[in-house]
Protein backbone atom coordinates (compact mmCIF):
# COMPACT_ATOMS: atom_id res chain seq x y z
CA UNK A 1 0.00 0.00 0.00
CA UNK A 2 1.44 3.22 -0.89
CA UNK A 3 0.74 5.84 1.81
CA UNK A 4 0.48 10.06 0.78
CA UNK A 5 1.62 12.50 2.94
CA UNK A 6 -0.02 15.97 3.43
CA UNK A 7 1.79 18.66 1.68
CA UNK A 8 0.02 21.05 4.56
CA UNK A 9 0.93 19.34 7.66
CA UNK A 10 3.17 15.84 6.13
CA UNK A 11 0.43 13.76 7.68
CA UNK A 12 -1.00 10.68 6.47
CA UNK A 13 -3.68 10.95 3.05
CA UNK A 14 -6.40 8.47 3.12
CA UNK A 15 -8.94 7.51 0.69
CA UNK A 16 -12.10 9.00 2.03
CA UNK A 17 -15.31 6.60 0.55
CA UNK A 18 -17.64 9.38 2.15
CA UNK A 19 -16.20 12.02 1.22
CA UNK A 20 -16.09 10.49 -2.74
CA UNK A 21 -19.75 9.67 -2.33
CA UNK A 22 -20.63 13.31 -1.69
CA UNK A 23 -18.51 14.72 -4.19
CA UNK A 24 -20.01 11.98 -6.71
CA UNK A 25 -23.52 13.40 -5.10
CA UNK A 26 -22.86 17.19 -6.08
CA UNK A 27 -21.08 16.31 -9.63
CA UNK A 28 -23.57 13.65 -10.78
CA UNK A 29 -24.15 14.40 -14.41
CA UNK A 30 -24.56 10.76 -15.73
CA UNK A 31 -26.33 9.83 -18.88
CA UNK A 32 -27.63 6.19 -19.50
CA UNK A 33 -27.17 4.51 -23.14
CA UNK A 34 -30.69 2.66 -24.18
CA UNK A 35 -30.48 -0.53 -22.17
CA UNK A 36 -30.42 1.37 -18.38
CA UNK A 37 -26.24 1.67 -18.53
CA UNK A 38 -24.08 4.23 -17.26
CA UNK A 39 -22.02 5.51 -19.95
CA UNK A 40 -18.32 5.69 -18.87
CA UNK A 41 -17.14 8.92 -20.18
CA UNK A 42 -19.65 10.43 -18.05
CA UNK A 43 -18.27 8.82 -14.62
CA UNK A 44 -16.35 11.32 -11.99
CA UNK A 45 -12.63 10.68 -13.16
CA UNK A 46 -11.76 11.21 -9.82
CA UNK A 47 -11.77 9.82 -5.77
CA UNK A 48 -11.43 11.83 -2.62
CA UNK A 49 -8.58 11.53 -0.11
CA UNK A 50 -8.44 13.20 3.10
CA UNK A 51 -5.62 14.38 5.48
CA UNK A 52 -5.85 12.65 8.48
CA UNK A 53 -5.13 15.77 10.52
CA UNK A 54 -5.99 18.58 8.94
CA UNK A 55 -8.82 17.66 6.63
CA UNK A 56 -6.97 19.19 3.50
CA UNK A 57 -8.76 16.93 0.62
CA UNK A 58 -7.31 15.23 -2.38
CA UNK A 59 -9.23 15.05 -5.78
CA UNK A 60 -6.96 12.28 -7.96
CA UNK A 61 -7.06 10.90 -11.16
CA UNK A 62 -5.81 7.20 -11.67
CA UNK A 63 -3.47 9.21 -13.78
CA UNK A 64 -2.76 11.81 -10.82
CA UNK A 65 -2.41 8.40 -8.08
CA UNK A 66 -0.11 6.24 -10.60
CA UNK A 67 2.01 9.64 -10.76
CA UNK A 68 2.47 9.59 -6.91
CA UNK A 69 3.11 6.13 -6.50
CA UNK A 70 5.77 6.28 -9.40
CA UNK A 71 7.46 9.19 -7.84
CA UNK A 72 6.86 7.35 -4.25
CA UNK A 73 9.12 4.22 -5.09
CA UNK A 74 11.76 6.55 -7.34
CA UNK A 75 12.45 8.44 -4.27
CA UNK A 76 12.65 5.37 -1.91
CA UNK A 77 14.89 3.79 -4.51
CA UNK A 78 16.62 7.01 -4.90
CA UNK A 79 16.81 6.84 -0.46
CA UNK A 80 18.01 3.27 -0.71
CA UNK A 81 20.71 3.69 -3.47
CA UNK A 82 22.04 6.60 -1.61
CA UNK A 83 22.69 5.13 1.96
CA UNK A 84 24.57 2.27 0.38
CA UNK A 85 26.39 4.51 -0.75
CA UNK A 86 26.81 6.03 2.53
CA UNK A 87 27.65 3.18 4.04
CA UNK A 88 29.37 0.95 1.87
CA UNK A 89 31.43 2.79 -0.33
CA UNK A 90 32.04 6.50 1.28
CA UNK A 91 34.97 6.58 3.89
CA UNK A 92 34.06 9.53 6.03
CA UNK A 93 37.52 10.07 7.00
CA UNK A 94 38.79 10.49 3.30
CA UNK A 95 35.79 13.62 2.76
CA UNK A 96 36.91 16.64 3.19
CA UNK A 97 34.16 19.77 2.97
CA UNK A 98 36.47 22.20 1.81
CA UNK A 99 36.68 20.57 -1.64
CA UNK A 100 33.52 22.42 -2.25
CA UNK A 101 29.83 21.32 -3.60
CA UNK A 102 29.46 19.84 -7.21
CA UNK A 103 26.47 19.16 -8.65
CA UNK A 104 25.42 15.16 -9.44
CA UNK A 105 22.13 15.20 -9.24
CA UNK A 106 21.51 11.22 -9.64
CA UNK A 107 20.35 11.33 -6.19
CA UNK A 108 19.21 14.02 -3.71
CA UNK A 109 22.59 14.00 -2.13
CA UNK A 110 24.36 16.44 0.39
CA UNK A 111 21.54 19.20 -0.96
CA UNK A 112 19.23 19.68 -3.70
CA UNK A 113 21.68 17.37 -5.85
CA UNK A 114 24.85 18.74 -4.62
CA UNK A 115 27.14 16.58 -3.44
CA UNK A 116 31.07 16.39 -2.33
CA UNK A 117 33.07 16.66 -4.59
CA UNK A 118 35.48 13.85 -2.78
CA UNK A 119 32.04 11.41 -2.60
CA UNK A 120 31.11 12.18 -5.99
CA UNK A 121 34.59 10.10 -7.00
CA UNK A 122 33.36 7.41 -5.40
CA UNK A 123 30.15 7.27 -5.84
CA UNK A 124 29.10 3.97 -7.75
CA UNK A 125 25.72 5.27 -7.96
CA UNK A 126 27.20 7.97 -10.63
CA UNK A 127 29.37 5.54 -12.38
CA UNK A 128 26.95 3.10 -12.76
CA UNK A 129 28.34 0.15 -10.90
CA UNK A 130 25.74 -0.36 -8.43
CA UNK A 131 25.75 -3.11 -6.26
CA UNK A 132 22.86 -5.28 -5.55
CA UNK A 133 21.22 -4.36 -2.00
Amino acid sequence: MIEFKCDVCDNLVIFDEVATRLEYYLDADYLVDDVGKIIDETLQQYLVYKCTYCNKIYKLTYVDWEYRVREKIAKDIMLARKFNVFKNIVDPSKVDPDNGLEWCGKCDGIEDGYCFTDIIKVCNIRQGKLNVL
